[in-house]
């Protein structure tokens, strides 16, 4: 019964109070920092978003040297003019994307807790957000440019 309880012990006079364990602090515990899984997913972060930066450059590329052939050509009937611009704005915002990607954590400030491998500052971690912020919003903005462009090709028989 009550008597199972024991009584806590009372602090002796002039001994500080140890602070409260915080749940933060346990749950990310300096060990916990830099895991095997921090770092394959840190790795895999950065081989996805270059593979992604490397093809929104070659759609790019390919605009470019379609636009060239046709201005070469004229007779032939290439992709309109409104396809690669769309195209060429969306992997613009998608190499802004995935850039930020790529920096990742090397953006975050230093001092930040339980940050694994943060090199940053304030600043470049605003900016990064920024940018992030940017290419979010422009993304699907440009989806919807190109899914109203195709409605209109294919749907309504549209020309330029």
């Amino acid at each position: 019964g009550a008597d199972d309880i024991a009584p806590a012990a009372a602090p002796s006079v002039g001994a500080a109070a140890a602070p409260a364990a915080s749940p933060v602090a346990s749950y990310y515990d300096d060990d916990m920092i830099g895991t095997p899984a921090d770092k394959s997913s840190y790795i895999v972060t950065k081989f996805t978003s270059f593979l992604s930066l490397m093809g929104s450059v070659a759609i790019i590329l390919e605009v470019i040297a379609e636009r060239r052939i046709n201005a070469n050509y004229p007779r032939r009937s290439g992709a309109s003019p409104s396809i690669g611009l769309i195209l060429v704005s969306t992997s613009i915002s998608d190499i802004i994307f995935s850039t930020t990607f790529f920096i990742g954590n090397w953006a975050v400030p230093k001092d930040a807790p339980y940050m694994w491998n943060a090199l940053g500052s304030t600043q470049t971690c605003t900016a990064q957000g920024f940018f992030v912020q940017l290419a979010w919003t422009a993304t699907p903005c440009f989806s919807l440019a190109l899914s109203v462009y195709f409605l209109l090709i294919v749907r309504y028989n549209w020309t330029q």
